[in-house]
């Protein structure tokens, strides 16, 4: 339990661990209207293809962490995690307290949600991923991932990691 509190207490010290909530819109006579469409924006485990291209991009990222693979992990991530978190912050920050998790050694998706609003990070287009996930030396935990979408010189759409947190 000591161990679950610091991995928190870490997550809480850098923003990672903010819960991916979404803004109410500014003007209150569209509340209504607001607050059906963020309904209507989630979506079930079930209903997500596993090869739509944010889930792919989701895994692949966490086989970079799983792999203690850092700084791989910092280079396919979002701008915005980047901007806010160098490379060296990161992979201090991480080293500090996922290889006491230990290996995985079962990952399991719980929920997903596309959302245009993310607290805490600036407007556009999010996927939340939340997965049950077990590690060797750590009982069962959840991993929270929210994916941005950004745009490539290419003008291609690529999700990227903009947040990520383990509890």
């Amino acid at each position: 339990m000591k161990k679950f509190l610091l991995l928190c207490s870490a997550c809480a010290l850098v923003g990672l661990a903010t819960e991916p909530s979404l803004n109410a819109a500014e003007n209150p006579k569209s509340k209504s209207t607001t607050e059906h469409s963020q309904k209507a924006q989630r979506v079930s485990c079930e209903a997500l293809d596993p090869d739509a291209p944010g889930l792919q991009c989701a895994l692949a990222w966490l086989r970079m962490m799983d792999g203690r693979d850092y700084r791989q992990a910092w280079i396919a991530a979002s701008d915005y995690l980047q901007q806010h978190y160098t490379l060296e912050r990161w992979q201090r920050f991480l080293n500090s307290w996922r290889p006491e998790l230990g290996t995985i050694k079962s990952r399991e998706m719980t929920y997903s949600d596309y959302c245009c609003n993310v607290k805490g990070l600036p407007k556009g287009q999010y996927l939340v991923v939340y997965y049950k996930t077990s590690f060797e030396c750590y009982g069962p935990t959840c991993e929270k991932l929210v994916l941005r979408c950004e745009w490539d010189c290419a003008c291609e759409a690529r999700w990227k990691v903009a947040r990520y947190c383990v509890e």
